[in-house]
């Protein structure tokens, strides 16, 4: 598999993180204590993967989003697992079909 390199300063997607040729393989995105960007999410899941969510602060935390909350932003087709534990919070989110446009 080749490196990932950094894009030329007038390439395409130069201001995107993820760009579609790159990254729509992942299987699973972890993010912990940061803000929710659903669309990207979306984008760069595969159709079969989860969305892992943490929150060491749990409902305290500033960057907190209820799972409910994140689960209707994704999408009717998402479920989600949710645990706390001490102060932290938890989910996993899995699509269960692809949505429209969806790969």
């Amino acid at each position: 598999m080749r490196r990932v390199q950094h894009e030329p300063g007038d390439a395409p997607f130069r201001g995107l993180v993820f760009h579609d040729e790159a990254w729509h393989w992942a299987a699973a995105v972890v993010c912990v204590d940061m803000l929710l960007f659903a669309y990207e999410y979306v984008r760069v899941l595969r159709p079969d993967r989860v969305l892992i969510r943490a929150n060491q602060l749990g409902r305290d935390g500033a960057l907190f989003v209820g799972t409910e909350t994140v689960r209707v932003v994704l999408g009717e087709e998402w479920t989600a697992v949710e645990a706390e534990a001490g102060w932290g919070h938890g989910a996993v989110l899995r699509r269960q079909r692809p949505g429209p446009g969806m790969r």
